[in-house]
Formats: C-alpha cells, sequence, structure tokens
C-alpha cells in the first residue's frame, strides 16, 4: 500500500523527476567525457566511452520511470491519445460515435429515471409509502408459475372485500382514448381509478371534488371525470370547468374536479390527463360487452395496489 501511495505521488510530479534525469545523465556523461579527455582521447573518443559505460540513455530513462510511474494509468493515457489522434483524423466517424454515445446515455438515463419512479422511488404525496404495495397475481400453469401485475376486477373485488391485512386497497387501468369532440379530438392516456384511489394520497383536489365511491360501482360507473392538472392549464387555460362536459371515448363525463399538480397517476412515463371512475371505463369503450370489465374472472385488464395495515409485515 505504501508503495502505491509512493508510486502515485511520483506519478503526479513525474515531468519534474523526469526532468532531473535527464539532467543527472547528462552531468554523468560530461563526467565521464572529462576523465577521458584528461587520459589523451578525442572528443570523439570520449563521447563514445561515455555512452558504453552509461548505457542507452533510452533505455536508462525507461527503466527509471518505471520507479514513479503507473503502468496501467500510463497505458490508459496513451490509449487515450492514439483514439484521439485517430478520430481527428476521421470527423465524419467521429461525429457518429459522438451521436451513438450521445443516443445510448440519454436512453440509459430515461431507463433509470423510469425504472427508479416506478419501482424504487414513492408516488408523491403518497401517504405511508413504507407501507404502499402493487399487488402480484401468481398462477400455476402445467407446472410453470406465472407472475403478473394484470389482474381480474372479480379478483380486486373479492381482496377489497376479504382481506384483513390492508386497511386500503385501490385499482386502476391505462387506457388510450379519444378525447373531445369534432376537429379537437386527441388521443390521450386517460386512468380509471377506483375511488379508493385519491385517499391513498395527501393532496386536496386543485378545484371541485374526486369522485365517490358511489359514482365507482360495478358494474358502470358514473360519467363523471376529474383532469390532470397539467391537462387542465393546456386544454382550458387554468378556468373554472366544473360542470362543463368532456367526451372520453364513448362516454360524455361531467367534469367534477381537477387533480393537484402532483397527482400524475402511477406512471410517470405516461402521465394520466384525465381520470375517471375504473367502472366507467367499460362504457368508455361503449357497445355490447361494456359492463364486461367487471364481471367474471377471465378479464385481466386492471392492476392493484394496497396498504398494509399498521403493524403488519411484508411477509
Amino acid at each position: 500500500m505504501r508503495e502505491t501511495i509512493l508510486r502515485l505521488l511520483d506519478w503526479l510530479r513525474r515531468g519534474r523527476l523526469d526532468r532531473e534525469l535527464q539532467e543527472e545523465l547528462r552531468f554523468h556523461q560530461r563526467q565521464i567525457e572529462t576523465a577521458a579527455a584528461a587520459d589523451g582521447a578525442t572528443a570523439e573518443a570520449a563521447r563514445r566511452q561515455a555512452r558504453r559505460q552509461l548505457g542507452d540513455p533510452l533505455r536508462i530513462a525507461e527503466a527509471t520511470r518505471e520507479r514513479w510511474s503507473i503502468r496501467w494509468i500510463d497505458h490508459l493515457q496513451q490509449d487515450v491519445r492514439q483514439a484521439v489522434r485517430g478520430l481527428r483524423r476521421t470527423p465524419g466517424f467521429t461525429a457518429a460515435v459522438v451521436a451513438t454515445l450521445a443516443l445510448g446515455i440519454g436512453a440509459n438515463a430515461a431507463t433509470v429515471a423510469v425504472v427508479d419512479r416506478l419501482m424504487f422511488r414513492p408516488l408523491d404525496d403518497l401517504r405511508h409509502p413504507d407501507r404502499v404495495h402493487r399487488v402480484y397475481m401468481q398462477t400455476l400453469d402445467r407446472g410453470r408459475l406465472n407472475t403478473t401485475s394484470w389482474m381480474t376486477f372479480g379478483r380486486f373485488a373479492d381482496i377489497a372485500a376479504a382481506t384483513t391485512s390492508f386497511d386500503a386497497v385501490a385499482g386502476f387501468v391505462e387506457r388510450s382514448f379519444a378525447v373531445g369532440v369534432g376537429e379537437s379530438v386527441r388521443e390521450l392516456p386517460v386512468v380509471g381509478v377506483s375511488a379508493s384511489f385519491f385517499d391513498f394520497f395527501d393532496a386536496a383536489p386543485a378545484a371541485g371534488r374526486f369522485f365517490t365511491a358511489g359514482e365507482d360501482r360495478a358494474p358502470i360507473g358514473a360519467a363523471v371525470s376529474v383532469l390532470a392538472h397539467s391537462f387542465w392549464h393546456s386544454e382550458y387555460q387554468g378556468r373554472d370547468v366544473i360542470g362543463s362536459t368532456l367526451q372520453v371515448g364513448n362516454m360524455a363525463t361531467t367534469i367534477i374536479g381537477v387533480a393537484p399538480a402532483s397527482l400524475v397517476g402511477v406512471n410517470d412515463a405516461q402521465p394520466a390527463q384525465i381520470f375517471v371512475p375504473i367502472n366507467s371505463i367499460g362504457p368508455a369503450y361503449g357497445g355490447p360487452d361494456a359492463a364486461r370489465f367487471a364481471q367474471g374472472y377471465d378479464f385481466f385488464w386492471g392492476h392493484m395496489m394496497a396498504r398494509r395495515g399498521a403493524g403488519v409485515s411484508e411477509e
């Protein structure tokens, strides 16, 4: 360890040490040449005698430098210098390399941010984040265990009604719907959530109210909507829209509230623009299967989050 530290210190002042080495070699060469000249040797013969006695100056310098260098750092410097020289000779290739690296680094940074948000960092304003979890389902199919976050509404309802380990549960489903009418129609991310979803957060509506359990009854929920804060400002410039009508898919909803800016759903990669009751997702699709979302155990379409009761361990 001590030798490594000393080598590192010498490596940091290697320029001065190299100059001192060259001066010392020249000093010894002059001394030998002076002694040879005193013995009657010519100047050329004195120089040859000095070279024979001292040896190859380059080899001496290399051997001495190894005592104050860290080889892998020196090799790395050489490789970097050679790479830079090569890149300067081919600017087109250099531009392609830089662009590829920039795209790769940017993609990795975005992926890390999304994974951090979805898997590690709690949602903004979440109550008791250390006790909130996503619920996953496991099924055994021909001896193979499959794990998924998707579940049927029937299973969600059973867990909500029968569990004693959770003090709150919520269902949610993310879909894209055509929003608006006429030329203003555009496809936007809409999140269907159970009325209990909002109780997971310490966040009051920015305007109006959230929908209630009575408006989220199976199999057909009420035609109401809560706007995301960003959508409220971009689409309505923050004006009073409570009581207005907003077309979401095949369902004409009444706007009853505006969510706070911190409440954007559970997916930062695609923040919610509109919230509707989870049992209104079916009517938004419309057709004869509008109620099918809330019936049976064969239609995997939503997700579930739960908050453990106080004193209930993860196990």
